[in-house]
């Protein structure tokens, strides 16, 4: 392996050539410069601080979309901007197994031949998934290459990997020896889909139309019925039961007697229980424990049956409590069949349209049927109590804070947990029972007896736990717990999270409690949330919509620099849901060629000082370069300049430590393309000398030029690691710092207080002000570039020295002929004017354009402007507007509006000037 970059001279690196920034070229280039020479490896040195965090493990069958793209960036610029720092840093990657999403995969691929996971059986079909996970399952992590991130590669985990399983099953033992781990019939969230159990936020709610059937459920005596309002007739024949609320007096009289079943004339209770909302249809409830979880609450407190009617795949099942003509009918089939012979028998009152919020898998979006099942839950109520104090204590600081109330109230009302999945890809659960005595036990390695009558003869449970219980080990397992290795005495807890709203209470708060259980400690001391990446107009990106953006095709087209420019820009503390624009991208592109350039200027200028010094040894140049700058010999604009590199280095290191990636990337933009390089690069062309007669002066422009661009490339290289890369390495080669392997490694610049000048600052600032003054003038009435224009001013003293001063900036970069001064009564007509602090200048436009043509082409857009107006003003007096078009909408047109009365104002006060 070598460390010396990619670049073949040794003694000077090239200009570049390329009049914009070839993105994929340089990308390529250092993304194999950097994996053949391993700089992302895990390495430590010794006596430096620690930094750590783990990725969020995506999905194997995943590809990266936005919110991906937008998290690794995030963290890749705090690991980038740590590892400059000279901590030892370790950001851990790795992969979920992802139970539910890879088993559909795969069986969707063996559909396409025929098969199905049954024909195979459970081993050969697990053998199949790993054949797909070694063949697919890394697709995203190679994404994560094109992202440019310098997570420890070195160190990916899997969560089926040995080490890891050795974890889960230690973790889940322990908890079963306590008695957390238990068995349980409830009523769960059924994928007929999936075939198995989900946890109440793996499911998808969807607002749906439906209906609203009224159903009348004859009284056993024949005195009267009572009329009951369901949206699934479907679970009739399990119904157990009627319920009124014991307060509601239209129904007292009711309680106690009996019902007959429609279309079964089965007797069932009616009963009273506060549950039942009196407002909500007829405030009457047919009960269905094993169908409906809140009605399974109800038998629970009633002790009712619990009859099951549909079976899992969706199905009525075939007994004798569902009439033989619905047995083995679809779920939604049935309950149009259902309501149809309701209204024939005459038991159908009515039948009202209603919307009602459908859950969803959230893996293959069919429809969820609760359902009475044996599973495998985790008693939660004393395994959160550290968790919740955690963070009640700022163990656990969630960024932006508010977050910390969603766990919270997640925590504090939080259920036993459904740990158990009827899936065959994933952590089998470690439960064992002997086939002899029916002992049941739980075991970190396969058992070889019963350790109660020692048969040989032990079956495995055949479930698998719920991917989140694996998941939620993530940051010590990966760390080699639970074994006591460096990288959990070194690395752990770690020093951030950073994850999307959404799994803070799938992930972020099992995390919590299972460190806190097992480890002692927290397992993160910030959690970073980060914003969600909406389309255009606002709405949430979707595949089965097909409204996402594909991150790796905005990559292509702007280059991974401008992408993650525009992610760090988001930042964590504004609006949570941010809209995607495009725009903004070919804004940063255009950055990135800007900064490209500002390269191009600095390397030929200090390869021209190379040349006119004489200096030939790269050694020799390195000390004049870097040799401390003489405060001594410096012009406005070079105290300027250094005085707000500095001033940004201060900004950036304090944004970094409060998070604040939307100031980090708006100082830097700022400073970079208006400071440096429209202000500083342009007065540094008018400046130079010839280093014959001002040697020294030559020197001091090419160190600063030095100084500031090297160090801006730092500062900016957690975020645009290609162009900074590409640059600096050019740029360190003609300093004589070949030996640099990356700039990822060398030091994050810092401020030098030396360099602070509030003076130059202030002097600058109002230069810069007349300047653009001159410029807008010119532009407002069309001068033409060629034209020569006298500046007339009249000021202070203070003021006026300043511009007789840097006269030559002001003439240069405006440009203008002549700069005099002048009293108040001998400004001749038609001039335009502007105040500038103390001082107001003065154009003569009377010889630089043709007045009366000016003035007509302005009188011409003051009428269309002024149409324009009339117009909006119609629509927004409009009544029919006003109360039928959206705020928004209102909004945009009154906006509008105010904007073309600016534009009449300033082209009315255009015409006073010429008049």
């Amino acid at each position: 392996m070598t460390n010396t970059p990619p670049t073949s001279s040794a003694k000077s690196a090239p200009v570049p050539s390329a009049a914009a920034y070839n993105a994929p070229e340089i990308e390529a280039k250092w993304t194999k410069y950097w994996f053949e020479n391993k700089l992302f490896d895990f390495t430590v040195q010794k006596g430096h601080p620690s930094y750590s965090a783990s990725l969020p493990p995506p999905n194997i069958t995943g590809n990266l979309h936005l919110g991906h793209a937008l998290n690794g960036t995030l963290q890749d610029v705090l690991f980038r901007y740590k590892r400059m720092q000279g901590f030892n840093v370790l950001w851990q990657p790795g992969t979920d197994h992802a139970g539910i999403s890879t088993q559909i995969v795969v069986e969707r691929e063996l559909k396409k031949q025929g098969i199905s996971r049954h024909d195979l059986g459970r081993e050969a079909f697990i053998e199949k998934v790993w054949q797909w996970r070694n063949q697919y399952g890394n697709a995203i992590l190679n994404q994560y290459k094109r992202l440019g991130v310098s997570f420890a590669w070195n160190r990916i985990v899997f969560t089926l990997d040995a080490p890891y399983v050795k974890a889960i099953n230690k973790v889940f033992v322990q908890l079963f020896n306590e008695g957390l781990i238990y068995r349980g019939r409830r009523v769960v969230n059924w994928c007929p889909r999936c075939l198995t159990s989900l946890s109440d936020l793996e499911v998808q709610h969807e607002e749906k139309s439906g209906n609203l059937y009224f159903i009348n459920y004859p009284l056993a005596d024949g005195s009267s019925s009572l009329h009951i309002a369901t949206t699934r007739p479907e679970t009739m024949f399990a119904d157990v039961a009627v319920a009124v609320n014991p307060t509601d007096p239209r129904y007292q009289k009711f309680i106690g007697k009996k019902v007959l079943l429609p279309l079964t004339n089965r007797q069932i209770p009616v009963i009273a229980d506060s549950y039942v909302d009196k407002e909500f249809g007829t405030g009457i409830l047919k009960i269905t424990p094993a169908h409906d979880l809140n009605d399974f609450e109800v038998g629970q407190r009633h002790k009712l049956e619990m009859p099951i009617v549909i079976d899992k795949t969706g199905k009525l099942v075939k007994t004798n409590l569902v009439p033989g003509q619905y047995q083995g009918m679809e779920r939604f089939l049935a309950r149009q069949k259902i309501a149809e012979d309701l209204e024939q028998a005459g038991f159908l009152v009515e039948t009202k349209k209603h919307d009602n919020a459908i859950g969803l898998c959230d893996r293959c979006s069919t429809v969820i049927e609760p359902r009475l099942s044996d599973q495998w839950y985790m008693s939660m109520q004393e395994l959160v109590k550290p968790a919740i104090a955690a963070v009640e204590n700022k163990q656990i600081v969630f960024v932006p804070e508010r977050y910390g109330a969603t766990y919270l109230d997640w925590m504090r009302n939080i259920r036993d947990w459904c740990i158990s999945r009827q899936l065959w890809w994933g952590q089998r659960i470690p439960i064992w029972t002997c086939t002899s005595c029916g002992t049941i036990g739980a075991f970190e390695e396969a058992p070889k007896a019963c350790l109660k009558c020692s048969h040989t003869l032990l079956e495995q449970d055949p479930d698998v736990l719920d991917t989140w219980f694996s998941s939620g080990l993530w940051p010590f397992a990966t760390l080699g717990w639970p074994e006591k290795t460096f990288e959990m005495e070194t690395f752990y807890p770690n020093n951030i999270l950073s994850t999307d709203r959404q799994i803070i209470n799938l992930w972020v708060s099992r995390m919590a409690f299972f460190s806190l259980k097992f480890t002692g400690q927290v397992p993160f001391k910030e959690v970073l949330i980060h914003p969600e990446v909406q389309t255009s107009d606002g709405k949430r990106m979707s595949k089965s919509k097909g409204n996402g953006v594909d991150p790796i095709d905005m990559i292509n087209k702007y280059g991974t620099d401008a992408n993650r420019f525009w992610f760090t820009s988001l930042g964590l503390k504004g609006d949570q849901g941010v809209r995607f624009r495009e725009d903004k991208l070919e804004e940063y592109k255009r950055f990135v060629n800007k900064l490209w350039n500002a390269g191009k200027f600095v390397i030929g200028k200090v390869t021209a000082w190379i040349d006119k010094t004489g200096i030939k040894s790269n050694g020799q140049m390195n000390a004049e370069l870097m040799q401390r700058i003489d405060k001594q010999n410096l012009s406005l604009a070079d105290r300027w300049i250094l005085s707000k590199y500095n001033k940004l280095l201060n900004i950036l290191n304090h944004s970094y430590t409060s998070y604040d990636f939307h100031i980090i990337t708006t100082e830097l933009y700022q400073f970079t393309w208006d400071y440096f390089c429209d202000w500083y690069l342009e007065i540094s062309k008018i400046e130079e000398v010839s280093v014959n007669t001002e040697a020294a002066k030559q020197r001091q422009t090419e160190k600063i030029l030095y100084y500031v661009f090297e160090g801006l490339l730092r500062a900016l290289h957690p975020i645009m690691p290609f162009i900074t890369e590409e640059l600096a390495n050019q740029l360190h080669q003609l300093a004589g710092k070949s030996e640099e392997k990356s700039v990822m490694f060398a030091e994050y610049p810092t401020a030098d207080k030396a360099f602070l000048d509030n003076e130059a600052e202030q002097e600058m600032d109002y230069l810069m002000r007349l300047i653009r003054s001159i410029r807008t003038i010119r532009q407002t009435y069309n001068v033409p570039h060629s034209a020569q224009i006298d500046v007339i001013f009249h000021g202070n003293g203070s003021e006026e020295r300043l511009i007789k001063q840097y006269t030559q900036y002001i003439a240069t970069l405006t440009p203008v002929k002549l700069i005099a001064k002048s009293s108040t009564n001998t400004i001749p007509a038609r001039c335009a004017s502007d105040t500038i602090g103390e001082t107001t200048i003065y154009i003569p436009l009377a010889n630089v354009i043709d007045i009366q043509k000016t003035k007509d082409k302005l009188l011409q857009r003051k009428q269309s402007v002024e149409k324009e107006l009339q117009k909006t003003k119609q629509i927004l007096d409009s009544n029919e507007f006003k109360t039928k078009a959206p705020l928004e909408k209102v909004q945009a047109v009154q906006k509008q509006a105010e904007s073309v009365q600016l534009q009449i104002k300033h082209l009315e006060a255009q015409l006073k000037v010429l008049n």
